[in-house]
């Protein structure tokens, strides 16, 4: 409930000297964007697209979190042989983000998804299907220029609505809005 707490992460011309990436030692004007960590990421991924609906037996879930969380796990070569889980956005995690098996059912709209039953909600018109995958995706509704850039995608796809929703979806969800905490 503390002032410091509540601070926003955007930069203004007030706060925008304030940045300890420069080597200046921090003010704490604002919020400073950081990268989450592998499993924070791992369960925002699975609470947005509620991808695990999707796939079978607990343990099978627990399996996969384990394999995607390996995938980042990074050796400090210390003398305790340290390790940590952490998401730097290097060429293997950005490809894995891009490609990989978590991603593929969290956009592919298999039965159970997010993405499944907003696709497949014939009361809810296109426009509303984008601000719902935007607001579960960002917390914000889409601007004008992101319905735009929809509808720009719904002409390219011919009209097929999932093919559209699916590369919206996996935009919103590999965007820094998305991967960064605010």
């Amino acid at each position: 409930m503390s002032e410091a707490y509540a601070l926003s992460s955007r930069t203004t011309s007030r706060n925008e000297s304030d940045d300890p990436a420069s080597g200046q030692p921090p003010r704490f004007s604002h919020f400073y964007v950081r990268q989450m960590t592998a499993e924070q990421l791992y369960r925002s991924l699975l609470v947005a697209s509620q991808a695990d609906h999707t796939q079978g037996s607990l343990a099978q879930q627990q399996a996969a979190r384990r394999e995607w969380l390996r995938q980042f796990s990074i050796a400090f070569g210390t003398d305790e042989g340290d390790e940590t889980t952490t998401f730097d956005g290097t060429i293997t995690q950005t490809l894995m983000m891009f490609n990989g098996e978590l991603i593929k059912q969290a956009t592919g709209g298999a039965p159970g998804s997010f993405l499944h039953r907003i696709a497949n909600d014939g009361r809810i018109k296109s426009q509303a299907k984008v601000q719902q995958l935007t607001l579960a995706a960002l917390a914000r509704p889409a601007d004008s220029r992101e319905i735009k850039a929809y509808q720009m995608l719904l002409g390219y796809h011919q009209q097929d609505e999932l093919a559209a929703l699916q590369d919206i979806w996996w935009a919103l969800l590999n965007s820094n809005e998305f991967i960064l905490n605010h």
